[in-house]
């Protein structure tokens, strides 16, 4: 496992505690690579704009539905371009 690259991401002392810190979570049971491709998928468009109705639409805004009616009509078609 790479945790970087020395004197340009980490310094001597940064990947010690980086390597410590990874050895502690393998011990745990914790698989960093797996980790590490979980994070990197990432969320979809439309996952995010649920997330984003939920948390400022629904419980702020009377015009909640009509924000997630534009959200998705015109923000995964801007994804394409």
């Amino acid at each position: 496992m790479v945790l970087g690259q020395y004197g340009i991401d980490l310094t001597l002392d940064q990947a010690r505690d980086k390597a410590r810190r990874t050895r502690a979570a393998v011990r745990d049971g914790v698989d960093p690579l797996e980790e590490r491709e979980r994070l990197s998928e990432g969320e979809t468009v439309a996952d995010l704009i649920e997330a984003f109705v939920e948390r400022h639409g629904k419980a702020h805004k009377k015009t909640w539905a009509a924000d997630e009616r534009r959200l998705n009509r015109l923000v995964p078609a801007a994804c394409e371009l």
